[in-house]
């Protein structure tokens, strides 16, 4: 019988050690197989490298990817806004109209200037009650531009901007004003104290601006309005250019029922009937 024979157990760690030295002296030497410890020192992990606008982060750990943390989000910009009440009012000939312009603060704070432009100065005006407004972030803030047309304005289209500047900007709302070609004559209350007078009624004359195309078909429109406290009757000559006299007394706080629609340029004068049984209390138009 064969006996068999076994290595020190130290001998045969010591012959395991140098198999593997010489495995490794192998990989150095190029006999492992391709492909073999390709991967390039310094990259940790599994995860895929990620470009971003300020840097390249390396792969790894899903935290190498990140975006500089979540919740920081951007900082909203503070600012306002403005809004008008009133963007496209109709306006008789010598009249007035009040726009109520709106500044909603959005966390701005500080002073605001108001400003209207855009409007003919031969035609019509805007002013505003306060130029500056102050807003503290959150509380809106109300203005009023107060629109003013001529009797000698030119009817038709006026295209305004109310304008608001502050360090947050400027802001803009437009304002589209249609002056229509009629106008208003007011007997003023307490008119029987007025004898011998020619302003009762405003100017003496009140001047007109002619349309282009003016007719019978295209006239311009003059209304009474009463705001004395007795009824009141207006004497008018001018039957066939279209001012005609009333024939009836205008009730206190009411529009004469007459239509007097002007049909041709021309001087039209009128007074107050029943006053003194005269002609004392005198007003006049002059359409050129």
């Amino acid at each position: 019988m064969t006996k068999r024979r076994f290595l020190p157990t130290s001998l045969s760690v010591r012959l395991i050690a140098a198999v593997s030295f010489g495995a490794l002296l192998a990989a150095c030497a190029g006999d492992l197989p391709a492909g073999f410890g390709d991967e390039e020192p310094g990259e940790g992990g599994s995860g895929p490298g990620t470009t971003t606008s300020s840097s390249t982060t390396g792969g790894g750990g899903e935290g190498g990817t990140g975006s500089g943390g979540e919740g920081g989000g951007a900082v909203q910009q503070a600012t306002y806004a403005i809004a008008v009440n009133v963007p496209t009012p109709d306006m008789e000939l010598r009249t007035e109209q009040d726009v109520d312009v709106t500044i909603t603060p959005n966390g701005f704070v500080g002073p605001v200037t108001l400003a209207v432009s855009g409007l003919s100065p031969d035609d019509m005006t805007g002013t505003f009650d306060t130029t500056t407004v102050n807003l503290d972030g959150s509380t809106t803030v109300m203005a009023t531009l107060t629109l003013k047309t001529l009797s000698i304005s030119t009817a038709g289209p006026q295209s305004g901007m109310v304008t608001a500047t502050s360090e947050a900007g400027v802001k803009e709302a437009p304002v589209s004003i249609t002056i229509i070609p009629q106008i208003t004559i007011t007997i003023p209350p307490n008119v029987a104290t007025k004898l011998n007078t020619t302003d009762s009624f405003g100017a003496f004359p009140t001047v007109i601006k002619a349309l282009p195309n003016l007719s019978a078909q295209n006239p311009i429109r003059v209304r009474f309005y009463n705001s004395d406290g007795v009824p009141r009757e207006i004497h008018a000559d001018n039957p066939n250019q279209g001012f005609a006299h009333t024939g009836a007394a205008i009730q206190p706080g009411q529009f004469d029922a007459q239509e007097r629609n002007v049909n041709a340029a021309g001087t039209y004068s009128f007074y107050m009937h029943g006053v003194n049984q005269g002609t004392t209390i005198q007003g006049q138009i002059k359409v050129e």
